[in-house]
């Protein structure tokens, strides 16, 4: 009931929802109020079409996205990698029905198989069971790692469904093996909120951020709305609104 909660909540405030929401409504006043009617509707569809644009949104995504990339000939005391979980994909027909990591999941699977290789240093995948799933994210990240991308996984963590739940049960695992310096890899739009998540749990972290921003040369194309444009604006929107409520809980803790 909370995860089914908490994605009600996300696509009403989240674009692009609350957008035709708030349409919606200047419809329905416009016969009373038209005034504020017209305004509502006029200003959600503008804001729609200009959060559909990667020219828009760009600026936004390289400001959240992490700066730099990790050095791994330095690990700087790090002795284990974290990898968080970006979600799983129900009953994939194309592998008989079995569920899979998404590709989320799987591009930051495949940098932290690199990234291992490259330091020599544990892995702990990080990710509980969604509801119909057969097995936690965690437990599918090391089945991928292990048999697709030959890299041992030391650790799973399988009670978290959010980000900030990774960062507790995460740590709580970490401190019983003595480990109290990360590498932490996910993409790099998710990590400033990431890095805020285990701030207050003790555990030092170096970003290990992956899917880095690119800023492309502007054309015309990057006016017109799109699907990569709404898709952008969503994540932007949610970890801009992830890391205000981590704040909120920091402040009343």
């Amino acid at each position: 009931m909370g995860a089914l909660l908490s994605t009600i909540l996300a696509s009403i405030l989240l674009p692009p929802f609350c957008l035709i929401l708030t349409a919606g409504i200047g419809i329905v006043v416009w016969r009373w109020r038209p005034r504020l009617g017209r305004a509502l509707s006029a200003a959600s569809f503008l804001l729609l079409w200009l959060v559909s644009t990667t020219a828009f949104n760009a600026p936004f995504l390289e400001a959240l996205g992490w700066p730099v990339p990790a050095d791994a000939r330095a690990a700087d005391g790090a002795r284990a990698i974290v990898v968080l979980g970006g979600g799983v994909t129900r009953k994939a027909p194309e592998y008989g029905g079995l569920d899979i990591v998404h590709v989320r999941t799987l591009d930051r699977l495949r940098y932290a198989a690199w990234l291992a290789r490259q330091t020599g240093l544990p892995l702990l995948t990080s990710g509980g069971r969604h509801e119909g799933t057969s097995a936690s994210e965690a437990e599918l990240m090391k089945s991928v790692l292990e048999n697709e991308f030959a890299t041992p996984v030391r650790w799973i963590e399988v009670n978290s469904m959010n980000t900030f739940e990774n960062a507790r049960e995460s740590a709580r695992i970490l401190r019983e093996a003595g480990i109290d310096r990360i590498f932490l890899v996910t993409h790099s739009f998710h990590m400033r909120r990431a890095v805020q998540a285990f701030a207050p749990t003790g555990i030092q972290v170096i970003p290990a951020p992956m899917s880095m921003f690119s800023r492309d040369p502007m054309t015309f194309a990057h006016f017109l709305p799109g699907p990569v444009g709404i898709q952008t604006s969503y994540y932007v929107a949610h970890e801009l609104l992830g890391r205000a409520w981590y704040a909120i809980r920091e402040r009343f803790e």
